[in-house]
């Protein structure tokens, strides 16, 4: 310090020695002029002509917005030196020594500029120059006032100061001022003025420090681009010198960029908020409070700083002046809308304010008309501005009046009885039934009940009769909504049946196909040529259906033979089937055709194959067989039909030659009479048979005198002869970078040293796959390369098909944004990594992660272990090395500052004189130093105060209870633990186990046995050694913690074998079913059975087996209802329960068999439509989400796949109900709570769940179609549900919370959705 104390005098004084002696002269030529730069006084005013003063002008502000081309990544240190930056040793050049090591920069900072540092900022980098396009332009400088008061500048303000050139007097006082410029900051120091008589004075820097946002105060520069030079933090001038030339001087606030770290928000309690820099406690930032949103008993809470503030909202209570208006009357049953409602007006209480706002009815439903006479009707009004006037009501007045009854539109129709029958045996609807009437509004009423007038009715008339019946709506449950009529009448029209049976007479039909010879019979008969035909009884036209009769023989064949049909007329047989068989008899007729023979055309040749070098004429055999071509009318042209038909007589055989190569043509004769029965053949036409032969060469027989050798490689990786790995392609040739070839076979011709040239490969189509390990005969093929000359032969060859091994895995990408303290289950472990085998093939695996591998509380990088899981494709292919290849992936937590918290719960105990070791943990921003606030450590116990280690070696058996105290920066943590230290020495007690040991106990040193006694026991028994209850063997080795009794093993070495120890197996009694075991005890290691039996309508439940300390034995599950387990060296206990055999409780268990939805849980279950929220769990009372609903709907309609742009675009493609939303969509079940949005998570209220269930039945054609009426018994259904409702109350989905309410509103249960399905497509 002493340093730059006189450093800053060196400075001053060389400053002064450096001022030019002309620019004192200079000074007393224009002293007076400056000590008035502006020019203006009371003898100068204001500016004229002749002081040549003119204003500067400003500049033009550039234009240019800054884009993201206008920035780059710059690397800029924001790092400040630490301790940890450089060793105690490293001393700037400049220091005397280390003992002003503080005061000396460091020289050998390892500090890395990294994001983690916060060194890495963004800056603006903009290369743009200012062009016509942005505008700029810059400021112009004025002239200065050359006027000259030398008045104003004389000592008494009244003598004019001397000529230019005269010196200035010794004995004036100047005034010299200090201006600070803020800089874009705010808080500059106020002007300092200095009164002097000399030229020059020394002004000290001001001690206020300006702010600014954002930015640390590094001192003051001559420039506002400078370096700073005084004040400030960095030891720069304290003072400066202002000068005779311009009697002032401003300097400028120099500002770094500052990385603040802000703090919560906390209230000023007026309106305002402030947050401090948690690195630069003078940094504070200070705003208004805002947001939030004020009521009528609480003020509005700032969305900052989270505290109230401004005033209670005040508001007016409105009064209806004038009730909005209805129809005067409307018909019982008639609904409205809030459209409905007009006029109407509203004002602020005790003034004539009108109120904006609307009114709409109080029910949710709208207003309906729901009895004759007077209906009122609850209206709400509601103000636009519901902060500032309250919402008012008022009632609406209906007349309600009935429907007349206009019409009967549909007559009730019987065409079922017999004549005789009686009428009250017709069957007509009676009351409580009833018929459909129309009203004058157009709506439709059912059922009415009638009174039907038979006095009219014959029971012997066969046709029609026409009967009415009077209406009685008083009867009906409309008396409310109907005038009763007298005028409209219901109509049957009864037609009574004639049992009496006639035959009718037939007009035969036609037979529309033309047929030609050589038609196959079973090409050219069927019913679908018949037309036309009539039958007719009694003189009135009999419907019904003229058929072949299937029976009749064609040329002794039936119709459906492959008989071909010759040329000429035939005549068929036809069958008139009546439509009623019980008033009509069937009857036959015939029907005449002519069939029309085909034009032969030409002989087809056909070869003989496979036919040997020396074959004879004889040996050939050529068959009887005609092959021609022939044409029809109907034969598209350019086309031919092709014919074979057994009509040669004979071959011409003088032109054949059983020893020629070459193709050889022989001719036959043709019966011409037989094939002109069929086809017409045209003069001159070649009717010879033809066929050709080529005789094919007889090879000879090979054998494989050497087997090939299969050789396979994958890129550079090589296997062994004869090997390859599981699920690779078996083949000869490259797929990928697998290379396979056979190589080093020889082929022989049979009985001969003569090598056959040719090819080696596999049998089985290539490639095919080995697919489970060791050797496998393959088959090899070897194919010559002239057939003709050699046979191909084959052989086997052994190929070991081995399990590729795991080379390593790749590491998942490194966790860093997961908090100090995240439990393990939250960490986001990937479930599964690619693991690459030996010869870099790859595959995707599950792997299980070690939580033991994971410290929750350590900030530093830390690598999880997992062990990889091979499912069963994966494990037939791959193999583990040894030692196993793992799973790896980094984790770094991330630490927030706070202060220590001790995590160690409790700390082990310790032995006496034996050396122990237990470090304390805590969460907190390091460092941590450690310490004993309370109690003291077992003897010879110490604590290391840096690393929370507790070590040493006990000198004594105690329990000490202690206080351990952690300290960092922002605080302390405490926790009381223990320590017990046990004696080291304890007692063994040996238990023979049926004898007596040469030693009945033994005392441990250092926890250890010296030695072990022996035992021996009579008859034919080997002793083999001594073991702990739980089957651990005894050894000078073992360490023993506590007095412990051991047990003899014997094993019996007389008789035909050697039996060990048994130990008792114990059955608990079942309840429901009966469990056994194949043995009453069993020795240690032998495998026991147990066979579960469940009663008639149980199934098993649990199992368990545990020895004597209770500890739970592996079971492996044989099927059959048996099960293992290997016997320990103790007694087991066998237990079992059992379970009603409940189909949906074997998939759900909160899903009772009396529950009203059990039924359809069950079908959905079963059909795949659910399969529960997990853990075989249902949750049936659990709200149904939108995305559950259809995704039922979905899977109850078999799981469409549809061609549909999905309109939603919060549904993830990937989700279990994308494809449920896209059909629901296509479907026009779903429309979305916006365009764009559909609520995948959204409750679904019963009402909603009604009408994706009827738009569902819609789109299967099963909705109200044309005009319905149908009154629910529920008083709360929205219109826009009216009809889904209806539609599903009439068809048993639903039968509503009670007689009069449906509860649309309510959230719909995922129980009363299933159910809802069941009902409507599953029963």
């Amino acid at each position: 310090m002493k340093k730059r104390i006189l450093s800053i005098l060196l400075v001053c004084c060389m400053v002064l020695t450096l001022l030019p002696a002309t620019a004192f002269a200079a000074e007393v030529e224009t002293g007076a002029r400056a000590s008035n730069p502006g020019g203006l006084c009371e003898h100068h005013p204001e500016h004229d002509e002749a002081c040549g003063y003119t204003e500067g002008t400003a500049e033009i502000p550039c234009s240019h917005e800054h884009t993201e081309e206008c920035h780059s990544l710059i690397t800029r240190c924001v790092h400040a030196h630490t301790a940890e930056c450089y060793t105690a040793e490293s001393v700037s050049e400049n220091a005397d020594g280390l003992s002003e090591a503080e005061n000396a920069a460091p020289t050998e900072c390892v500090h890395a500029c990294t994001e983690e540092s916060g060194c890495i900022l963004q800056t603006s980098d903009c290369k743009h120059a200012h062009d016509k396009d942005c505008g700029y332009a810059p400021a112009s400088m004025g002239k200065p006032c050359t006027y000259l008061c030398e008045i104003c500048d004389s000592k008494d303000g009244k003598t004019p100061m001397p000529l230019l050139g005269a010196a200035r007097p010794a004995a004036t006082q100047y005034t010299y001022t200090l201006h600070y410029d803020a800089n874009g900051g705010s808080g500059a120091p106020p002007s300092q003025s200095v009164t002097s008589t000399e030229f020059h004075v020394w002004v000290p820097i001001s001690e206020i420090i300006p702010t600014r946002d954002g930015y640390t105060f590094m001192g003051w520069a001559n420039s506002r681009t400078g370096k700073p030079i005084y004040g400030g933090s960095g030891g720069y001038t304290s003072c400066l010198v202002v000068h005779g030339y311009d009697m002032s001087t401003t300097i400028y606030a120099i500002w770094e960029v500052h990385n603040h770290s802000w703090g919560e928000w906390t209230s000023n309690s007026n309106g305002t908020h402030k947050r401090t820099c948690s690195l630069d406690s003078s940094h504070t930032e200070t705003g208004s409070c805002s947001g939030g949103k004020a009521t009528f008993t609480e003020r509005a809470v700032c969305e900052t700083c989270h505290t109230a503030y401004g005033e209670l909202l005040q508001i007016t209570k409105t009064v209806i002046t004038t009730p909005p208006t209805l129809p005067a009357e409307g018909y019982v049953g008639n609904e409205y809308m809030d459209e409905a409602l007009s006029g109407g007006e509203a004002k602020a209480e005790g003034t004539g304010v009108v109120v904006p706002g609307s009114f709409r009815f109080k029910q949710k439903g709208g207003g309906r008309v729901v009895r004759p006479g007077e209906n009122r009707m609850e209206v709400l009004f509601t103000p636009d501005d519901t902060e500032a006037y309250t919402t008012a009501e008022c009632i609406v007045t209906v007349t309600g009046i009935k429907r007349t009854i206009t019409r009967v539109p549909e007559d009730v129709v019987i065409t079922d009885k017999p004549l005789g029958t009686p009428f009250e045996d017709l069957g007509l609807p009676l009351s409580p039934y009833g018929v459909m009437v129309e009203t004058n509004t157009g709506a439709s009423f059912s059922p009415i009940p009638v009174t039907w007038d038979g006095s009219t009715y014959d029971p012997n008339i066969y046709g029609e009769q026409i009967i009415t019946g009077e209406l009685h709506v008083e009867q009906s449950r409309y008396t409310d909504k109907l005038e009763p009529t007298s005028t409209v009448k219901a109509t049957a029209r009864i037609t009574l049946i004639d049992d009496r049976v006639f035959t009718p007479t037939l007009e035969p039909p036609t037979y529309s196909k033309q047929l030609y010879g050589g038609d196959l019979c079973f090409h050219v008969f069927f019913d679908k040529y018949l037309s036309g035909g009539t039958a007719t009884a009694n003189g009135e036209t009999v419907s019904g259906k003229f058929t072949l009769d299937k029976d009749q023989k064609i040329y002794g064949h039936s119709l459906t033979a492959s008989t071909l049909l010759q040329a000429g007329p035939l005549q068929l047989k036809v069958i008139f089937t009546p439509d009623n068989l019980k008033r009509y008899n069937k009857a036959k007729c015939t029907v005449d055709v002519d069939v029309i023979p085909r034009t032969f055309v030409s002989s087809d040749i056909v070869h003989i194959p496979n036919k040997k070098i020396g074959t004879t004429f004889e040996e050939l055999n050529p068959s009887m067989s005609f092959s021609f071509s022939a044409v029809s009318n109907e034969t598209p042209p350019g086309e031919l039909e092709g014919y074979s038909m057994d009509v040669v007589t004979s071959w011409d055989s003088s032109t054949y030659d059983p020893n020629s190569f070459e193709e050889q043509t022989i001719y036959g004769e043709v019966n011409r009479a037989e094939l002109e029965k069929y086809f017409t053949i045209p003069d001159g036409a070649d009717l010879r048979a033809v066929r050709k032969v080529q005789l094919q060469p007889d090879p000879t027989e090979t054998e494989i005198t050497q087997l090939p050798v299969f050789r396979w490689k994958n890129g550079d990786f090589t296997l062994p002869d004869n090997t390859i790995f599981i699920w690779r392609k078996l083949q000869v040739g490259t797929y990928n970078d697998e290379v396979g070839t056979l190589v080093g076979g020889v082929a022989k011709v049979k009985g001969t040293d003569t090598v056959a040239p040719g090819t080696f490969s596999f049998k089985n189509a290539s490639p095919f796959y080995l697919q489970t390990p060791g050797e496998h005969d393959v088959t090899v093929v070897f194919t010559p390369d002239d057939p003709r000359l050699h046979k191909p032969t084959e052989t086997t060859i052994k190929i070991s098909a081995i399990k590729n091994t795991i080379k390593d895995t790749d590491e998942p990408d490194p966790i860093t944004n997961k908090p100090l303290g995240t439990p393990f289950a939250q960490l986001g472990l990937p479930e599964n990594v690619c693991i690459n085998a030996v010869d870099d093939a790859w595959r995707w695996v599950d792997v299980a992660w070690n939580e033991s591998s994971y410290n929750a509380q350590s900030p530093d990088w830390q690598t999880i272990t997992g062990s990889l899981v091979l499912d069963e494709d994966a494990d037939s292919i791959f193999q583990q090395p040894e030692p196993a290849v793992t799973a790896t992936i980094r984790v770094k937590l991330t630490v927030p500052d706070s202060p220590p918290t001790v995590t160690t719960e409790t700390l082990p105990g310790g032995t006496e004189g034996e050396a122990y070791s237990q470090t304390l943990t805590a969460k907190g921003t390091a460092p941590i130093t450690w310490s004993i606030a309370s109690g003291t450590l077992p003897k010879g116990l110490s604590l290391n105060e840096t690393t929370g280690e507790i070590s040493g070696t006990p000198a004594g058996e105690e329990t000490a209870v202690f206080t351990v105290k952690a300290v960092n920066a922002l605080g302390e943590g405490t926790k009381e633990l223990s320590i017990t230290i046990a004696k080291a020495e304890f007692t063994v007690t040996f238990d023979g186990n049926g004898v007596t040991p040469s030693v009945g106990s033994m005392t441990t040193t250092n926890q250890k046995l010296s030695s072990l006694p022996s035992a021996s026991r009579r008859g034919s028994y080997r002793f083999l050694g001594w073991y702990l209850a739980d089957g651990a063997e005894i050894t000078t080795d073992t360490v023993f913690s506590a007095n412990t009794t051991v047990y003899a093993h014997w094993t019996y070495t007389g008789g035909s074998g050697s039996v060990s120890t048994s130990y008792t197996i114990t059955i608990r009694d079942s309840r429901d079913g009966n469990v056994t075991a194949n043995r009453r005890s069993a020795p240690a290691g032998a495998t026991v059975t147990i066979t579960i039996t469940p009663d008639s309508g149980y199934v098993l439940e649990t199992i368990s087996v545990t020895d004597k300390n209770g500890n739970d034995l592996k079971l492996t599950d044989k099927g059959g209802g048996k099960y293992t387990f290997t016997m320990p060296a103790s007694k087991v206990e066998i237990k079992a329960t059992f379970m009603e055999d409940n189909s949906v409780l074997n998939f759900f268990y909160d899903v009772p068999n009396d529950a009203y939805y059990y039924e359809a849980i069950k079908w959905a279950a079963e059909n795949g439509i659910t399969g529960g929220v997990g853990n075989s769990l249902f949750a049936p009372n659990q709200p149904c989400t939108r995305a559950q609903i259809v995704t039922f709907l979905w899977r109850a309609a078999g799981s469409p796949v549809v061609n549909y742009l999905m309109p939603f675009t919060e549904v993830d493609e990937g989700a279990y109900y994308a494809e449920a939303v896209r059909w629901a969509a296509s479907c026009g079940i779903v429309t979305g709570l916006t365009e764009t949005t559909f609520g995948t998570n959204g409750v679904c209220t019963r009402a909603q769940a009604a009408a994706m269930i009827y738009r569902y039945a819609q789109a299967q054609g099963k909705g109200f179609t044309g005009a319905w009426m149908f009154h629910l018994p529920f008083t709360d259904v929205p219109e826009w549900a009216y009809e889904s409702v209806a539609w599903c109350y009439m068809n048993g989905v639903t039968t509503g919370v009670s007689e009069t309410s449906f509860a649309p509103g309510n959230d719909c249960t995922r129980a009363q959705i299933v159910t809802f399905l069941w009902r409507a497509f599953g029963k």
